[in-house]
């Protein structure tokens, strides 16, 4: 292959990586302003997610402006690393989605063999020539200050929208779970369960789960083996699996069809935004206590935390 060609190949690479750098950058930035953010680790906090969409934002317009190509390149190629061993690690995990483009699922194992990996080997093969990776020499300072002026008014301004926007915490669509305002209150969402009439009186236990969460199918053999010793020792305590809505999986159902437990789903289509399991107990409809993702996996914590 000629030197022409070569180069023309590294500037569409360069390109081609900037305008899926754009696209995930641009599909976080709507989704952190459409609703809150349910994290289940420090790396999906919202405020990880306006850092991350700034410094993608950068990345994606200094491949294609020019200026320091090489040290650009570089860091392009150390970034879809670090993506290709996220969504190795969630598609290890059983997630649904590699998160890498907010809102659109896309299944991990997708991106990393239709996106990430193919991106990594064109940024290795087709590597810009002929450039330093830090100057001398200096760019041009007419076309160093009109890329750099417009780029960082461009982050400022992403960066103060995603801050002072934040979306309500209940709409028409979806619920986001805020256990610290629930607890002592009366559970005003008891009455979106299909069940409500079996668990509005005494102590009922709710685990809320949905299909695709590694940790709720873990949790709900447990949970079906508290309420068979419950059962044994005359406890009149119940244990309800609720189902949540998902428009991402179509995962089977983890809760066996002989289970010895309430069963009940979420009787609108709006999503709960929460980690999960999700467990919350009440009595006569009042919240004691709410677990999110890390719930007890041990009967006595969970009576003990719940009657202190």
């Amino acid at each position: 292959m000629n030197e022409k060609n070569r180069n023309l190949l590294s500037e569409i690479t360069l390109w081609l990586t900037s305008a899926v750098l754009i696209f995930s950058a641009a599909a976080k930035f709507k989704m952190v302003l459409s609703e809150p953010i349910v994290p289940a680790n420090i790396f999906e906090t919202r405020e990880f997610v306006i850092i991350q969409t700034v410094l993608i934002t950068g990345l994606a317009i200094w491949l294609i402006c020019g200026i320091f190509k090489k040290a650009g390149w570089l860091l392009a190629v150390l970034a879809f690393t670090a993506f290709t061993l996220d969504s190795l690690y969630k598609g290890l995990s059983g997630a649904a989605s590699c998160g890498c483009f907010g809102e659109v699922a896309v299944n991990p194992w997708i991106t990393v063999f239709a996106i990430d990996v193919p991106i990594v080997i064109l940024l290795v093969v087709f590597r810009p020539r002929g450039e330093k990776l830090l100057p001398p020499p200096w760019p041009n300072i007419r076309h160093l200050v009109s890329t750099a002026l417009p780029t960082a008014l461009l982050l400022a301004s992403i960066s103060w929208t995603m801050v002072h926007f934040e979306p309500p915490a209940e709409t028409e669509d979806y619920l986001f779970v805020e256990e610290e305002k629930w607890e002592g209150e009366y559970f005003e969402y008891l009455y979106d369960i299909s069940i409500a009439d079996k668990l509005a009186e005494g102590l009922s236990i709710m685990l809320f789960y949905h299909n695709d969460c590694p940790n709720c199918r873990e949790a709900i053999p447990v949970y079906e083996e508290f309420n068979q010793v419950m059962q044994a020792s005359g406890q009149d305590v119940k244990i309800a699996f609720i189902h949540l809505p998902s428009h991402e999986s179509s995962a089977p159902d983890p809760v066996p069809q002989d289970t010895t437990c309430l069963t009940g789903e979420i009787v609108n289509e709006r999503q709960w935004l929460t980690a999960t399991p999700l467990v919350i107990v009440i009595e006569d409809g009042t919240v004691l206590e709410v677990w999110e993702n890390e719930v007890p996996m041990d009967l006595d914590k969970l009576l003990s935390a719940v009657f202190g």
